[in-house]
Formats: structure tokens, sequence, C-alpha cells
């Protein structure tokens, strides 16, 4: 078999895992997010149709794997949940990497998750994705940009303390403006390839906030990229991540596949929260955190309180 005849199928088998994870795409979506030509796109959609993969529909696909393989997530959520923080192979610590678009993110959206794998050893990176420097127009809390984002910025590092974070990141990225780049996208695969994490954390990609969706698609498509081997100019070596789990925030998760029980961190969880105290002025995130968590905890019928996700094996090498 010829370099190029592997290198067609590494990225069919991308596709039909992209679209596993977003159920329909169009072929101009195919187009885009794959780099290839129309023609390309529609010889790839149509060999994975021809292979049980994907299910060709009018301008693109949709995944038959969803529709097949529910009931077994299902079956077999409560499993993955308990088993999901373990070590490594031989009790090996993890690294895991969590996308947050502004600050508070992390602690609200999957906060109960950090704490346990922090307990557990792993070390956790979180990038914020925001700059912080919104301001704030709240009576008796007025801050300007400046003001602001030295605020967010304190309270994100007690919060990360509270949560044995190891490392935070800063894109310093307009809050509320930000977008799908070629450039932005390239700075996701060289943070995925530079903390080789595990597992990835990320919001849902049906997030009504505009900045979630694009964290979303930006780690959907940065994943594959970064286990591509194919950008030297982004690091020195590809690699494999091997899960996502997108959590939810603004928008709860319409099904969720994977839930995991915080019972033993919900506190923990709370008093990271709390740190963005210039946060709670605005919004009351602590109760509506612990009120979603206990909800997905009574929904399981085996929790009191755990948090909610999409996840994303990724199958592909």
């Amino acid at each position: 078999m010829t370099d190029l005849s592997v290198a067609v199928l590494q990225r069919q088998e991308q596709i039909a895992d992209w679209i596993d994870l977003n159920r329909r795409v169009t072929i101009t979506d195919v187009c885009r997010y794959f780099s290839i030509s129309v023609a390309t796109a529609r010889r790839d959609l149509q060999a994975l149709s021809e292979q049980g993969r994907i299910r060709r529909v009018h301008g693109g696909a949709v995944s038959v794997q969803s529709a097949i393989e529910q009931p077994q997530i299902v079956n077999r959520m409560f499993d993955t949940a308990e088993q999901a923080e373990g070590n490594g192979p031989n009790g090996a610590r993890r690294s895991i990497l969590v996308f947050a678009p502004h600050f508070d993110d992390e602690a609200i959206g999957c906060g109960g998750a950090i704490a346990r794998h922090t307990a557990k050893g792993d070390r956790v990176v979180v990038v914020f994705m925001s700059r912080g420097d919104s301001g704030s127009t709240v009576p008796g809390h007025e801050m300007d940009p400046k003001t602001s984002e030295r605020t967010l910025k304190a309270e994100a590092e007690k919060a990360g303390q509270v949560l044995g974070i190891v490392r935070q990141v800063y894109l310093d990225l307009d809050d509320g403006f930000m977008g799908w780049t070629p450039d932005l996208l390239r700075e996701f695969v060289r943070l995925i390839n530079r903390y080789r994490p595990s597992i990835v954390y990320a919001p849902h990609a049906d997030e009504s906030h505009s900045d979630h969706r694009v964290a979303s698609q930006l780690v959907s498509d940065a994943v594959p990229r970064a286990g591509w081997g194919a950008f030297p100019t982004l690091a020195d070596r590809a690699w494999a991540v091997e899960e996502v789990r997108y959590y939810e925030m603004w928008t709860p998760i319409q099904r969720p596949n994977l839930y995991l029980d915080i019972t033993p961190y919900v506190e923990t969880k709370l008093a990271a929260i709390r740190q963005y105290a210039s946060q709670l002025v605005m919004v009351p995130y602590d109760d509506g955190s612990l009120g979603l968590n206990r909800f997905r905890g009574a929904t399981t019928a085996r929790f009191q309180y755990a948090e909610a996700f999409i996840q994303w094996a990724v199958t592909t090498r």
C-alpha cells in the first residue's frame, strides 16, 4: 500500500469519527474542516457509506453509529463513570486538559471532575480562552476592563488552588467575539501536543453561548489533527487523545452518555466557584450549578450529585 493510500484511509477514518460525534454534516463542513476539495469529500463519503460507516443524505452525511450504539452507551454509562477516573496503565498519573472559554467555566462545568482527577494524582491544566476584560456595570460592583482582567485572573488562580490545578494558560481572546480561525485551531493543536492529555474537556456543541460553541468546535477539530503527525511545525510528534468529554454550562445536554459521581467533591467544586466573587454578584452560579448537579444525580437514580457529559472515545490512532 502506498503512502498516499494510507493517508486517504487515515483521513476517511478521521471523517467517520468526526461524523459520529457531530451526527450530521454537510459537504461544505467536510471540505472546511479537513481542507479537501468537494470532489475528494464526495469520494470519501461514498467510500465510508459503502463500508457502512455513515449514511449519505442530500448535501452531506449522517452518523449511523450514534443510533446503533446508543442502547449500549446507556446500559454501560454507570460502569464507565465509576471506572473513568482510574489512573493510566500501571497506575501512572495522567495528564488532563480543560478548555474554558471564560473564567469560572472550568469550575461550573466540570469542577467536580477536575477535583476527582487531582484527588487521584492526575495533572490538570486549564486553558482560559477569554482575556476577562469585558468589565462590569453591575451597580456597586462596576469594573473597568483592566480591573476586570486583573480580578478574574486572580480569582482563577484561587479557584485553581482549590481544585488542585497545576497550570493555567491564558489565550487572551475577546470575550463574546470568539471565532473559529485556522490560527486558533493551530494553537489548540499545539496545546494538545504540548500537554499530551489522556482526556480533554470542553463545552458541548449545543451551548447557547457562541464562545462555548466555538471552543467545542475547535476541540473537535484539533483532537484528530493532534494525532495525525502531519504538522511538524506544530509539534515534534503526534499525540493521540484517548477521550473528549463535553460539559454543560448555560445549556443542559439533551442526551448525556456519561455521568460522573461528584458527591465526594461537591464542596470542593462549590468552594472553587465561590472564588469567582465578581461573577456571583451577577448570577448565583454556585446555586445553579449545585441544582443542576443534584438533578443529574437524581435522574441517574444512583448518585447524590453528578456531572453530565457527552463522551467521545477517540478511536482513531
